[in-house]
């Protein structure tokens, strides 16, 4: 096995072309003689089967790869096209590549096997499976032209107004105003540069910016700052930027809330779905795992005071189960009250996929029972909604019985509702036994002889109970 450059070849080989290649193991042998082919033209490759520790996760590491390298390289065939984690290496990386609008993915095709359709507009090259100098040859080219046009438009982004002069003088000029590459200067302006644009430092621990590691490089501060070999004024200029910290796991948690925090702003909630990518990282599974830590089902680690009010500070954030399914239930009812104007849903209402009177039921339910006071905002938010009440006047929960009973008859023709029956989550046939006794003791007449009428304006109606048919 070949080992995995350092960081420091790492560092050094950020001029050079970096890619990783995904492939199917069927096509592993192809795959070794290309990666050494690369290698030998220069090119950083990382492969699966590198790098990756005893006791790390492999599934975590190759996602990281993808993120991270500048290049893909797509490893087309009959076995690789019949691989899920093929293509959804393949699809992230066009995801990213897109975001970033930089080219990211480098397809080879091995045989004639159709192109995924999400690749069906990209340029690919061919591989002889014998000889695999010419697409070793191809994609050191493209690596290096791509790279360039980056670099280019770094640069021209950065100066003011049109420059004529060729892309080395532009790019030796940029270097000279921004000190070397390798200096403290040239990073430290670069990343002043992404905080201008974010508003924090907070990034992944390997983020490209203009085709430059300023994540690694931030990594590196923070090593040397630990061991004390960084300059007190270094450290001073870093530790007043916005969202710096010199811990590198406190450093990944600010980042991957400062994503949490862009997609709040941007849906309204903290709720994330499981799966969901935020600039290409798996923030629905960081949002499952903060629960976890929280909740001690998660080893090793546990959330800070600070972390966890900040957490909890965000709309929609719960730490209980299923929070997906009771923010869908809430969605559904504010998006009824907006349209009706009340939240007096029907008997068997069912909004979006939620049947809207069961679940107002429940929540009024837990309420009594003080499991809602602690869970989050949700009291909070349930009370924001016009017209939210904790408890049902008697004439609210009589007119919501009469307005199943109502929809009974319309589907059924008749009033004859079993003694057992529920009518979306009403206990109907109990209630119509409950009204047959209040008519009978003379209650009714006396104190609501409108519902009397209500009641026999139904068809079939009758206040005795008759056998089912």
């Amino acid at each position: 096995m070949t080992a995995q450059p350092d960081r420091e070849q790492r560092r050094v080989a950020q001029g050079q072309p970096r890619a990783f290649m995904s492939y199917s193991h069927l096509d592993r042998a192809f795959v070794l003689a290309l990666a050494k082919r690369l290698r030998g033209h220069g090119v950083w490759v990382w492969m699966d089967i590198e790098g990756v520790l005893v006791g790390d996760s492999m599934i975590l590491r190759v996602c990281d790869a993808v993120h991270e390298e500048p290049f893909v390289i797509a490893v087309i065939s009959e076995h690789s096209v019949n691989s899920s984690w093929c293509l959804k290496e393949w699809s992230l990386a066009v995801a990213l590549g897109i975001q970033y609008e930089q080219v990211k993915v480098l397809p080879v095709r091995l045989d004639e096997t159709v192109v995924p359709s999400f690749l069906a507009d990209t340029r690919w090259a061919y591989a002889d499976r014998s000889d695999c100098r010419a697409v070793a040859a191809e994609l050191v080219t493209s690596m290096n032209d791509h790279l360039e046009r980056r670099l280019g438009a770094a640069v021209v982004s950065s100066s003011a107004g049109a420059d004529d002069r060729p892309l080395e003088d532009r790019i030796a000029a940029h270097a000279s105003l921004q000190g070397d590459v390798g200096s403290f200067e040239f990073w430290y302006g670069l990343l002043e540069r992404y905080v201008q644009s974010k508003g924090t430092a907070a990034m992944a621990s390997s983020s490209l910016i203009d085709g430059l590691d300023l994540g690694q490089w931030c990594s590196e501060q923070r090593s040397l700052y630990g061991r004390g070999k960084l300059s007190d004024e270094c450290a001073e200029r870093l530790r007043v930027l916005p969202g710096w910290e010199w811990d590198r796991h406190d450093a990944n948690w600010e980042f991957m809330f400062t994503l949490l925090q862009r997609f709040v702003a941007r849906e309204g909630t903290a709720l994330v779905p499981r799966e969901h990518l935020e600039e290409g990282r798996p923030l629905g599974r960081w949002v499952r795992k903060q629960r976890d830590v929280y909740k001690g089902v998660h080893g090793g680690g546990r959330l800070r005071r600070t972390q966890w009010k900040r957490l909890l500070a965000l709309p929609g954030w719960t730490w209980g189960p299923g929070p997906e399914k009771w923010e869908r239930a809430y969605r559904a009812l504010v998006a009824f009250q907006r349209r009706e104007g009340h939240i007096k849903a029907p008997a068997g209402h069912i909004e979006n996929g939620v049947n809207l009177d069961a679940w107002i039921d429940r929540q009024r339910q837990h309420y009594r029972m003080g499991r809602i006071q602690r869970q989050g905002d949700h009291m909070a938010r349930l009370e924001g909604i016009p017209g939210w009440k904790w408890s049902e006047s008697y004439e609210e929960r009589w007119d919501r019985h009469y307005a199943a009973l109502v929809k009974f008859v319309e589907r059924e023709r008749h009033a004859n509702v079993p003694t057992k029956h529920v009518e979306g989550g009403v206990m109907l046939g109990q209630w119509i036994g409950n009204q047959r006794q209040r008519y009978r003791s003379g209650w009714m007449q006396a104190h609501h002889p409108q519902r009397i009428a209500r009641l026999q304006a139904l068809r079939g109606w009758t206040w005795r109970r008759r056998p089912c048919q």
